[in-house]
């Protein structure tokens, strides 16, 4: 059965879906979130990528531009070395998880992914990434499964000509590198072979592996049934997000966002799948209530200090915010920039979220009521 993040208190009671690098025990959720402190569970980098697919839904038009941090000069991208200094100094402060995230398709550069992966690896911090899964070949999956990545894959449906029209858009008029999937029937469905193929070298342990697919019109029909197909047959996450009205999604003028009535709808029927496989979401609305996995927590949870659980960093030497949990956003509208470098030109992790805990007032976060 598929991997759950559990937490109850007082407030909370929930039992969500998740993969191994987001799972974090009741007493370490519990200790976390009692003790306070200044420092998060989960740490995102977002790395400069371009993408090789064509989503329809992509908020960064294929990775040409970052919607969540000001593009001002002056703030120098970190480099690789400065990279692992800064992965270096994670698990000293707390942090378990690094989400190596990106604007594009953080697997578009294997040999840079694996170089931070495996310090991580070697530090004891766990990985995860989401990927279109168009890098996934079998040698790269074996060197990705031996530094325990764990990888999110997309998968938007289970017909071929519509998986492809939804990540292509329009394949013919493109010139970049993909032109399409190859498809293969695996358990019972057809899908992208890059799927099985990682299901089959994570063998030992598919607990680091989920799927990815975004609430869109062309795929309502089949959200639950990739739902219940993942945790049936694959005994992994489906993990579901709505759609921002950014990049592409704005520059076509395509309605591909279903109604508000039709959100509702498939709330409710998502809930209703997931409460039959013995999952619980909050008994509240949350602010960032608009995912129906782990994040739906680690989005919303701080330490008694009022420290968020899960922290957003960038490549460009700044910190972002994209969460609703904090009402006055760190970097993300505000135009609140705070470095990871510090005066001398070196990494120093401990005050980077030092000054974001000074940014983050009593007044700026959510409780559930």
């Amino acid at each position: 059965m598929v991997l759950r993040l559990k937490y109850k208190d007082k407030n909370w009671n929930v039992s969500l879906p998740t993969v191994r690098a987001f799972h974090f025990e009741q007493d370490e959720v519990k200790e976390y979130v009692e003790k306070g402190g200044d420092n998060p569970l989960v740490f995102d980098t977002n790395i400069i990528s371009n993408c090789n697919t064509n989503c329809i839904y992509c908020s960064t038009q294929g990775g040409k531009y970052d919607v969540r941090y000001p593009q001002e000069k002056g703030y120098p991208f970190i480099t690789d070395d400065q990279y692992k200094d800064v992965i270096k100094q994670l698990p000293k402060l707390g942090v378990r998880t690094f989400f190596i995230c990106s604007n594009g398709e953080p697997l578009l550069n294997p040999n840079r992914f694996l170089s931070l992966a495996r310090i991580a690896y070697d530090n004891g911090v766990r990985v995860i990434t989401y990927t279109n899964g168009t890098t996934l070949s079998d040698s790269f999956l074996k060197k990705l499964e031996e530094v325990d990545v764990n990888l999110v894959m997309k998968l938007e449906s289970f017909s071929p000509k519509n998986n492809n029209e939804i990540i292509l858009n329009t394949p013919k008029k493109r010139k970049k590198s993909f032109y399409g999937y190859t498809y293969t029937r695996f358990m019972g469905q057809t899908v992208p072979n890059f799927i099985p193929r990682a299901f089959e070298t994570y063998s030992k342990d598919t607990n680091r592996l989920g799927l990815e697919s975004m609430i869109i019109n062309e795929n309502t029909h089949e959200l639950l049934d990739i739902r219940e197909w993942g945790f049936n047959e694959l005994g992994c996450p489906q993990f579901l997000k709505h759609v921002y009205p950014l990049g592409y999604v704005m520059l076509r003028g395509r309605d591909i966002q279903p109604t508000e009535g039709r959100k509702v709808e498939i709330d409710q029927e998502i809930k209703k799948l997931d409460e039959s496989k013995g999952l619980k979401y909050p008994d509240f609305i949350t602010p960032d209530h608009f995912s129906f996995d782990s994040r739906r927590l680690m989005n919303n949870l701080t330490s008694s200090t009022g420290f968020p659980f899960r922290v957003f960093g960038h490549e460009r030497e700044g910190v972002y915010h994209s969460s609703q949990l904090i009402k006055t956003k760190i970097g993300f509208g505000t135009g609140k920039i705070i470095r990871i470098v510090n005066e001398e030109g070196m990494i120093d992790m401990a005050r980077y979220f030092g000054e974001i805990s000074k940014n983050v007032g009593e007044e700026n976060v959510w409780r559930p009521s």
